[in-house]
């Protein structure tokens, strides 16, 4: 087991008052609420023990960085475990040398894994510092019940028990219906008011019709779809093998009234590094083929990687949409949100349903403040 040490977080956390008994986090669990704030404490020091990485430790800070961790915070600075193994005394044991590759093959997904539960546990602690906002949460899927061993592919049963807990203890609504919502002013209610929910989905692999649509028919709730045409157009496969799905299998999932279908780009471009003239090429042909093989009008629009598009890029989907959506993995405030950025709550594996709760709650945002630093520094050469 890797075992990690937050004391300098937990030291900030007391100088700066925050260790208090009677704070409660937001949890489904009963036995869970009394343990406050001194919960995240004790995750965390029995958890992980965060080692400060070294200048010769720069393969591993990459590796760490493309899995989404920054070896520029604190909190989250790489875990390795404190060997007590004596060190192989030359390079020619091959046998020894082997065991170690293996061993370091092994370790770092183990690293990744207590590193994400590490950034999620304290950014719960955030949220009992500063409270989420009410308004419409947007959370988003990509793919469901494909063995393929990525952080956005849901197992099938993890998908549909969400789904279960969304029915039962929030309002889903549509897209259209969360926007409507958003124009008025906050609503007044009690305080245990149901949370506000809509269900989006990027890019359009198969499996939104082999796996998701049977539980969204099931609990009949709304979700859009934000395709990416190209690779529907021309069978062209995702990236990590997703098969995309088929314009037959995408009109009768539109045809249950429960499938709304947006725009996501025509090739998944990031529209912050084109040329205007390709942009409109990027949005016209997505709705236009949208348009030819469904018969309806893509009113809304995401952004490719949740990266905003160029001034440009960001008025020709103003002229052309009616939303836009981003990250962020917090609320839409009532009365004070920009339709055209949208904040959305990327969901992952790693979520499980501990984590899934508070992201439905509008929780865990400053997960998403720091995903956003490691993913801008790992995209700046990216196109798609």
């Amino acid at each position: 087991m890797v075992v990690l040490h937050c004391s300098n977080q937990l030291d900030e956390v007391r100088m700066n008052g925050l260790e208090r008994d009677n704070w409660a986090l937001p949890t489904t669990d009963s036995a869970q609420k009394s343990r406050g704030l001194s919960s995240v404490r004790s995750d965390i020091e029995h958890t992980v023990d965060v080692v400060p990485l070294k200048d010769s430790d720069e393969g591993v800070i990459k590796a760490v960085e493309h899995r989404g961790l920054t070896e520029g915070d604190p909190m989250l600075r790489e875990a390795r475990p404190r060997s007590r193994q004596k060190p192989v005394s030359n390079g020619h044991d091959r046998h020894s040398c082997k065991a170690r590759s293996d061993g370091a093959a092994t370790v770092l997904p183990v690293m990744v894994g207590i590193g994400r539960q590490v950034m999620k546990t304290i950014a719960a602690g955030a949220d009992v510092v500063r409270r989420p906002p009410s308004g419409m949460v947007a959370l988003i899927y990509h793919r469901v019940g494909r063995p393929v061993p990525i952080e956005t592919d849901l197992p099938a049963g993890l998908f549909e028990q969400q789904i279960a807990f969304l029915s039962e203890q929030t309002t889903i609504v549509s897209l259209d219906q969360g926007l409507r919502a958003l124009d008025a002013p906050e609503p007044l209610g009690p305080d245990n008011v149901k949370p506000l929910v809509t269900i989006t989905f990027d890019d359009g692999t198969a499996d939104f019709a082999e796996v998701v649509l049977p539980v969204v028919v099931r609990h009949r709730v709304p979700v859009t779809l934000y395709l990416a045409t190209a690779f529907v157009e021309d069978k062209k496969p995702f990236p990590h093998d997703g098969e995309p799905i088929s314009w037959e299998a995408l009109r009768d999932a539109h045809s249950t009234g429960l499938v709304a279908v947006g725009c996501h780009t025509h090739s998944h471009a990031l529209l912050d590094r084109l040329p205007p003239r390709e942009v409109d090429d990027e949005l016209d042909r997505s709705i236009g083929l949208i348009g030819e093989r469904l018969g309806v009008t893509a009113e809304h629009f995401a952004y490719p990687k949740a990266v905003l598009g160029s001034q440009w890029a960001q008025e020709a989907v103003r002229s052309r949409f009616r939303s836009a959506a981003l990250a962020g993995t917090r609320p839409n405030r009532f009365g004070a949100t920009d339709p055209y950025r949208l904040a959305r709550s990327p969901l992952q594996v790693s979520d499980g349903m501990r984590w899934f709760v508070r992201k439905a709650r509008g929780g865990l945002e400053l997960e998403d403040r720091i995903r956003g630093v490691v993913n801008r520094r790992r995209l700046r050469q990216a196109t798609t």
